[in-house]
């Protein structure tokens, strides 16, 4: 039996051309990780209670990001609706396009009354009791800078 030396560059080459060829994949799992590990920095970085101006410059890139998902998902699913029609037979492509406009609308209408019951019940982003009593038009006078224009251009 010869004797064989052990050799990490198979294993690593292997292990790169598994990364690239999933490189989507590893790219949204670190993300995940990055950002999880993030949040937890974020939030034991002060001791004190965040401002509500800090708390703005904090939240203005998830809200940005999910402002994207909602502007993609909608022409992404209308395109594939259209692709799959597209390729029925013509008879059958009525009955399907019925079938489909009727489901759209009977989930759409389930979500925004689970929706609606849900924050009424709920009532989230407020903190404690004191907060529901209060009207909710009524604001607090603030001054506005130049970074909170900014922010609402990208928003």
């Amino acid at each position: 039996m010869a004797d064989r030396k052990f050799s990490a560059a198979p294993a690593a080459k292997n292990t790169w051309k598994y990364v690239r060829s999933n490189l989507l994949t590893v790219l949204t799992i670190l993300g995940i990780i990055f950002g999880i590990a993030f949040g937890f920095i974020l939030r034991n970085y002060k001791q004190d209670k965040w401002t509500q101006r800090e708390l703005v410059y904090v939240k203005i890139i998830g809200e940005i990001f999910l402002r994207m998902l909602k502007a993609i998902s909608l022409p992404l699913i209308l395109s594939s609706v259209i692709a799959a029609l597209g390729s029925l037979d013509l008879r059958l492509s009525g009955k399907v396009g019925i079938r489909t406009l009727f489901f759209y609308v009977t989930s759409t209408l389930c979500a925004v009354i689970l929706g609606v019951i849900l924050v009424a019940t709920v009532h989230p982003g407020v903190h404690n009791q004191n907060e529901k009593l209060q009207h909710p038009g009524s604001l607090k006078a603030r001054k506005i800078l130049n970074e909170d224009v900014m922010m609402d251009v990208l928003r």
